[in-house]
């Protein structure tokens, strides 16, 4: 990656909810891009703070996958397992 890399989030990003098949859509991202644009970094030392707004899931979920393509490239990315009925074991992600 040219100065430390890129970022970016596809506008089909969507969640699952307990494994059902109805798709929660991406309704908004702050602070990163749409693909295919990207935001290069200057060094491999840079982060970024970002947040996804999403469709509301159902009150009582349990587990979640964030699912930003189907069948991811290289590039892609998707977080299974994402645990909301266990406080020890939720990932926390701040924007």
């Amino acid at each position: 990656y040219k100065r430390g890399g890129w970022v970016k989030i596809n506008k089909e990003s969507h969640l699952l909810v307990d494994e059902k098949p109805m798709r929660f859509a991406l309704i908004n991202a702050n602070h990163i891009p749409f693909g295919p644009e990207v935001l290069h970094f200057n060094s491999s030392n840079d982060w970024l703070y970002f947040y996804l707004v999403f469709q509301p899931i159902p009150q009582g979920a349990r587990r979640i996958d964030l699912i930003e393509q189907e069948n991811p490239a290289d590039t892609d990315f998707n977080i299974y397992n994402i645990r909301l009925d266990n406080p020890e074991k939720r990932m926390e992600v701040f924007g």
